[in-house]
């Protein structure tokens, strides 16, 4: 997925647009978007370039005015439509006026299933807007809640702080995904962070079942842990195996994790505290905590 900051300098809007659709243009894609990238004007472009467009657009991005005008004194479950060759502009109020611009949809109404087994029609463009742009709309709203974002004189950083609080948020999901029975807030998910970046150690739900002097260690993960390649070296420490009481072995060993990766049988004493990995010391251990495909 491409990305870039707009900066509103030297590059204009459309062209940010285009280098970062650059990899989609004249295959067919269809593109949901915010209002801030929508343009009467755009919509053309990247229709000529066979790229189909859906979102929400701002009233001074090529409305016309008379739809402007018939927008204001529109009742609740109305809509206004207006075309221009293959672009769709169509205006309807539910509790406030949306206006809406799609390349992709024609002003079909469908039934949106709402609480108490109500049913309500909405504008199809809406109805597929709200299912694929669900997700960026969740982040932006957790983001908002705990926001990092201040008043600043140079804007870089707020940039930094907007991506320290997009990772942020992208973290608690792969917690949620990784932990399905937690039911821990994104709130406390945040202290928890803060409490970690603060102390310098990472605390989780298994450190009870870290390997100890008396602790018997426990299985390899059947997946990588999320939090082997952070860069921080400090917090991947190998500890010895520690078999279970019952075990044959005076030193017990597992199969490497690195080694086992490349059709290897070589076998180590060692496993990492934080990952639950056993690795070899050296080469194995390194590999694993800085190479994507180790």
């Amino acid at each position: 997925m491409n990305s870039e900051i707009y900066a509103g300098e030297v590059k204009k809007l459309q062209e940010t647009i285009f280098t970062l659709l650059e990899p989609y243009l004249d295959q067919n894609y269809h593109v949901y978007q915010h209002n801030y990238y929508n343009h009467v004007t755009i919509a053309e472009t990247l229709l000529s370039r066979q790229v189909r467009v859906c979102g929400t657009i701002r009233v001074n991005r090529g409305l016309p005015p008379e739809m402007k005008n018939k927008s204001q004194s529109l009742k609740c479950g109305e809509t206004t439509v207006r075309r221009k060759g293959e672009i769709l502009l169509q205006s309807c109020r539910d509790t406030r006026v949306v206006n809406m611009i799609s390349t992709i949809h024609d002003s079909t109404m469908v039934d949106v299933p709402r609480r108490k087994e109500e049913v309500k029609k909405k504008p199809i463009c809406i109805f597929q807007y709200n299912m694929f742009m669900k997700g960026a709309d969740r982040a932006d709203q957790y983001s908002s809640y705990y926001s990092l974002l201040r008043k600043t004189v140079k804007w870089p950083k707020k940039v930094a702080f907007w991506l320290i609080n997009c990772a942020l948020f992208n973290s608690f999901r792969i917690y949620q995904k990784l932990n399905p029975t937690s039911k821990m807030r994104y709130k406390e998910f945040l202290l928890q962070v803060a409490k970690d970046w603060a102390t310098d150690k990472v605390e989780t739900d298994t450190d009870a079942a870290r390997p100890g002097t008396s602790t018997q260690t426990p299985r390899v993960p059947h997946e990588d842990p999320p939090g082997r390649l952070s860069g921080d070296m400090r917090k991947y420490v190998l500890e010895k195996i520690v078999g279970s009481e019952w075990g044959k072995r005076k030193y017990p060993a597992r199969r490497c994790h690195v080694c086992a990766a490349h059709k290897q049988g070589s076998e180590t004493w060692y496993i990492c505290k934080f990952c639950l990995v056993p690795l070899h010391k050296g080469e194995c251990f390194q590999r694993y905590h800085t190479l994507k495909h180790y």
